[in-house]
């Protein structure tokens, strides 16, 4: 038994000694440390850019259940944007689809009642589930000031029993998850070339291929050493933005494989090229058709439904879309195993022709 044993242990000191290695080299050259600051940089940008373009004059969604004939008065008041619905169920299904951070408001059937008689209607506000309390209650104060001067008289919001969860096809949150996915997609790209190719520099490559190492162990130690880094970064963007997460399986699980291919794409380039000024022109042409994808795919009214529909299968776009899914509480399980499963192939893929390029330099 202990016999059987002994080349595993041997496979892994191997492995963790190359990981080891390459994990340290990463902190000690500087274009891989610059890289990595600069994935911190945008971790954070995507996290506080939705703060940064907030419009001075408030969007809410609203129903009105009296037909109050306040309601085109709130609609024509160039202090606050409103968009009226006819039923509650449309309201609701829009507001969980478009909303971001805005508030829903449903003025009560005797709204228009209660005022006549001096009292002060209460308007029932709603939220998305991952909108903070303090931005809520922000917005609350500011909306109920601006009704109270376009009505002529106090109203009241409340937010109990007002917070909405997202649906699998929901707008909200977009930008989140297609922040999550461009970072995770220049970490494999940009930092496993440029370790690579300092280490062609050095020929500690060369030295490796030599060594009792193998194609395969080389191949998972390198992605490993991405992993880590991989690792570091989705906890950081995880605790950045928790709040928006419901599946936190699906999350995890689809931020992994992509982080993993994005591992693999960049050992591929790293293992072609033999240039860092290489690396930069091909990096940006594979990267511009991989991640731009991501934002047309959500422009249905300028892109073609066949282009969508082809776009929403590149393993980016994927990912992005079972992110948005992993933010509602909707499993929809018939949308996310085929996506999780292209994303594993593709991984499974590129690691295999990445161990045949190592494989093939060995020799």
């Amino acid at each position: 038994m202990n016999h059987k044993a002994t080349p595993i242990r041997q496979n892994l000191r191997i492995i963790l000694a190359i990981t080891g290695k390459d994990i340290l080299d990463a902190l000690k050259n500087k274009t891989t440390l610059t890289a990595l600051i600069t994935i911190v940089f945008l971790v954070v940008m995507y996290k506080f850019l939705p703060a940064l373009s907030s419009d001075e004059i408030p969007f809410a969604f609203l129903y009105d259940a009296g037909h109050s004939v306040y309601t085109q008065a709130l609609e024509d008041s160039n202090t606050l944007n409103v968009r009226v619905y006819d039923s509650f169920a449309v309201f609701e299904e829009r507001f969980r689809v478009h909303a971001d951070a805005e508030l829903g408001l449903v003025l009560p059937a005797d709204f228009d009642q209660t005022l006549a008689a001096g009292g002060i209607p209460q308007i029932q506000g709603y939220v998305l589930h991952w909108v903070s309390a303090e931005k809520t209650e922000e917005q609350r104060l500011d909306l109920e000031n601006r009704i109270t001067a376009i009505v002529g008289a106090p109203v009241r919001i409340t937010m109990e029993g007002g917070t909405l969860t997202m649906l699998p096809e929901s707008h909200g949150g977009y930008l989140v998850s297609a922040g999550a996915v461009v970072v995770v997609m220049m970490l494999g790209m940009v930092l496993i070339p440029n370790l690579m190719l300092e280490e062609k520099a050095t020929k500690t490559l060369d030295a490796l291929l030599v060594s009792p190492a193998s194609s395969g162990q080389i191949v998972i130690a390198k992605a490993l050493a991405g992993l880590f880094y991989g690792l570091a970064f989705i906890v950081m963007a995880f605790a950045l933005n928790a709040s928006f997460i419901i599946q936190w399986w699906l999350a995890l699980l689809a931020v992994l494989l992509c982080t993993l291919l994005s591992i693999a794409l960049g050992l591929i380039l790293g293992t072609l090229i033999e240039n860092r000024q290489q690396l930069i022109l091909v990096a940006n042409v594979i990267m511009f058709p991989l991640l731009i994808p991501i934002f047309l795919s959500w422009m249905t009214d300028l892109i073609p439904a066949w282009l969508i529909s082809i776009m929403n299968w590149l393993p980016p776009v994927a990912t992005s879309q079972l992110l948005i899914f992993s933010f509602s509480e909707q499993p929809v399980l018939n949308q996310s195993l085929p996506r999780l499963g292209l994303l594993l192939a593709v991984v499974v893929a590129l690691l295999a022709w990445e161990a045949w390029l190592v494989r093939r330099a060995d020799r």
